[in-house]
């Protein structure tokens, strides 16, 4: 069955409070997004000591959407997600990021952008317990997901069938059954879950919706 993991990108504390609150009876995995305004130009809110008052419940996994993520991977680890995620993009010393994440005992997966190609995982593939393929430039919420990363999804089904794909970007009701079937195993859903009256449906009847396609 595939995951749906609801994504928190939100640019002030009060935001980040009201998605939370918002998702208080789902139990599930959360995507917590940071981004530094330099990787990509989206800034997003990511005060560590702030969210580490937030006490989150819910197993997360950060999505590092940063510049050096050497230099900062210690502080995120500071809140014990179960998988922490970097853009290969950004990665100087993969082998630094590795040995701190499984000496953490936190999982580690790759990201790349829409434009980069599958093949910059390729030397890393058999190191990271899952790879995560943004549909979207890395930012904000609420973008259009861009149809060519299909490509990007079968080839790197076809070439790894045991490697875990997380689709990340511009997923809704009406696009996700086509992801899902070109391969992702997880998918990463943050504005249609969060700009429906109720989100918790939303969430639910997208679970509905791949039941029997996924």
């Amino acid at each position: 069955m595939i995951e749906i993991i609801p994504v928190l990108n939100v640019k002030t504390f009060p935001k980040l409070q009201k998605h939370l609150s918002l998702l208080k009876k789902y139990k599930g995995l959360l995507q917590l997004d940071v981004a530094d305004g330099k990787f990509t130009t989206w800034k997003n809110f990511h005060d560590i000591a702030k969210i580490k008052l937030l006490k989150i419940k819910n197993p997360i996994e950060i999505h590092l959407m940063i510049n050096d993520p050497e230099t900062y991977i210690q502080d995120w680890l500071f809140l014990k997600p179960k998988r922490i995620i970097t853009h290969i993009e950004a990665i100087k010393d993969f082998n630094f990021l590795y040995n701190t994440t499984k000496k953490a005992g936190v999982e580690l997966g790759l990201a790349i952008s829409p434009e980069t190609s599958t093949k910059q995982l390729y030397p890393y593939i058999n190191k990271t317990s899952f790879v995560l393929i943004l549909g979207v430039v890395p930012g904000p919420s609420g973008q259009e997901f861009e149809t060519y990363v299909l490509n990007k999804i079968k080839e790197l089904k076809r070439k790894y069938p045991k490697v875990k794909i997380e689709a990340d970007g511009g997923i809704n009701l009406e696009n996700a059954k086509t992801i899902c079937s070109a391969g992702a195993d997880y998918l990463a859903v943050g504005s249609y879950i969060f700009d429906a009256p109720k989100p918790l449906e939303a969430l639910e009847l997208l679970k509905q919706s791949l039941q029997t396609q996924c």
